[in-house]
């Protein structure tokens, strides 16, 4: 047996054992505590996964296309790089800039409408911008990702 590769917790390591046997590669799991006081606090275990001698070859490709398409899915900050990011979800007291612009073209081409036709009332063109400022009003909001490493904020693409 060889080892294949290292894990982080038990269920990466289920993962690649799963993929492994549904390719037929007997496969074998191996808890191991590194240093003093792995439950403890302290530093924590590593999972190990085996394989057979003559299925090694095999088993490192299907684990490193595993890895690259786990890797393609996480967050990664365009500025540095860097993989440690946090997720937050940000709420804005008010939309967008345009919806209010918006709704003040509309009050206002609504007005000069309804003074050169001498009309009194215009119903529908009035309650478009009433609805956009409610909108507005109401707020949104907006999934943001924090680079932990160089400190930038982005929005995951």
């Amino acid at each position: 047996m060889k080892l294949l590769v290292h894990c982080e917790n038990s269920i990466l390591a289920d993962e690649y054992k799963a993929n492994l046997e549904a390719k037929g590669i007997l496969c074998y799991i191996q808890k191991e505590e590194v240093g003093i006081g792995a439950y403890a606090g302290g530093s924590q275990p590593q999972i190990a996964v085996f394989v057979e001698d003559e299925h090694y070859q095999e088993a490192i490709d299907l684990i490193n296309g595993l890895k690259l398409e786990r890797d393609s899915n996480l967050p990664w900050c365009p500025k540095c790089g860097s993989e440690n990011t946090a997720h937050t979800i940000v709420q804005h007291k008010h939309g967008p800039k345009w919806m209010v612009l918006v709704s003040y073209v509309i009050v206002v081409f609504c007005i000069i409408f309804t003074i050169l036709n001498k009309c009194t009332i215009v119903y529908i063109p009035t309650i478009i911008p009433i609805i956009l400022l409610f909108i507005w009003l109401k707020g949104y909001k907006e999934d943001i990702y924090h680079c932990n490493q160089c400190g930038n904020d982005f929005k995951r693409t």
